[in-house]
Order: structure tokens, then sequence, then C-alpha cells
């Protein structure tokens, strides 16, 4: 697993910060600015915000996006204790671009976040969200906020120093400066036995089947 993760260290300025992002990103956050696009912060009542841009987006991306009631479960959890966050650009009332934040220790973690079909939409919405994000997560006092998810094979090229084309997510995320992160693997310890020899068939071959996985856990698609 890696991830792309930003420093916002309190030794750091917002200035200072800003200006370790891409130079396209930063263009983007003041275009987006400029075309009056402002974030404001949601609340339970946004999730239903936050699921239609997750959809539209989705649907352009080709995942298959959670329930909705997966995100009234995790406010449930999460929200009245500080540790969720949701973030939403607007212009003229109008929603963008949303992104939901996990904070915990020293990190705040993007969660979920998507871009809506909106016709003559202005550019930027996306990169002044997550500017807003880690803006806010640095004036909190955390210390990293953390993209998650890009190629490991990208991550493990960067840190290497090698020649490194990320496209896609992958691109826009470590276009906010972060440096990518790997992190251990996971391993399955199996059990001895018949039990054992039937999952290590049956693990490699998951991945076909992962449509009946997402309805047994509750998602689509």
């Amino acid at each position: 697993m890696a991830s792309a993760v930003v420093d916002v260290g309190s030794e750091r300025d917002e200035d200072t910060i800003f200006r370790g992002l891409r130079a396209t990103t930063r263009r983007r956050v003041r275009q987006a600015r400029k075309h009056g696009v402002t974030v404001r912060t949601g609340d339970v009542a946004d999730l239903p915000v936050l699921q239609a841009i997750i959809e539209a987006t989705a649907r352009r991306q080709g995942f298959a996006p959670y329930p909705a009631d997966y995100y009234q479960r995790l406010w449930a959890a999460f929200g009245t204790s500080g540790h969720l966050r949701l973030l939403i650009a607007e212009r003229d009332g109008v929603a963008l671009s949303a992104v939901l934040l996990v904070a915990f220790g020293d990190t705040v973690i993007y969660k979920i976040g998507g871009l809506a079909d909106v016709e003559d939409a202005p550019p930027g919405a996306s990169e002044l969200t997550h500017w807003t994000a880690i803006a806010w997560a640095r004036e909190a006092g955390y210390r990293y906020y953390d993209f998650e998810g890009i190629p490991l094979e990208i991550a493990r090229a960067i840190r290497a120093g090698a020649p490194a084309e990320p496209k896609g997510v992958a691109f826009f995320k470590l276009g906010f400066g972060g440096e990518p992160v790997v992190y251990p693997g996971t391993y399955d310890l199996l059990p001895d036995g018949l039990p054992g020899r039937a999952l290590r068939y049956v693990l490699p071959r998951a991945e076909r089947w992962r449509g009946a996985v997402h309805r047994l856990s509750g998602r689509r698609g």
C-alpha cells in the first residue's frame, strides 16, 4: 500500500506549504477562487450532497460507490466526536466538489471525495477543496495530510529517484507536494489442514467474485 502524504506541521507556514504545490495545482486553486468558488464545512444534513457527488464520480470512473447508509453509519460512529470533517466546494449555492476527512492522532486522512457533474463548472474546485482541507489540518494542529491510495510502483519509483510518470488520480494527489509513503503490506495467516487448503484455493480467485462480495458487504456494482 502506498500513499501521498503532505507534511503540514505547524513549523511550516501556510505560504510555504502552498509554494510546495505543483505550479498547475496552485494555478487551479487560484482559478477556482477567481471564479467565485468557496468551500464550506458540511454536517450530517449534507451527506446526501456528498453521496450525489460520489455517485457522479463513480459513473465517470467506473467504480462501485458505497450506499448512502454507509456515510450515515460512519458519521454516527465518528462525526459527533469530531473525527470526521466534510468540506463542500460551491458556487452560487451549487455543489461542485466534496471531500470527507478522517482525523486520527496527528494525521488527517482523505477518506473519499469527488467532483460533481455540473455544466460549465469553473476549473479548480477539487484543488481548492483539498487545499482548504490541508490549510485546515495545519491550523487545527495536525502534522500530516494523507491522500491515501497511489500506485505502489509509482511510489517506489519516486522514492528511488527513478523516472516515474504518475497519471490520473496519482498525478492529482502528488500535485499537492506530498511525499510518497510505502506502508508495510498485509499478510494472511491461514490455518492448517483442510480449511487452509481451501482458503489458498479461494483467495487468489476472489477478485473474480468482486460483485458478489460487494453485494454481501452492502456495496453496489
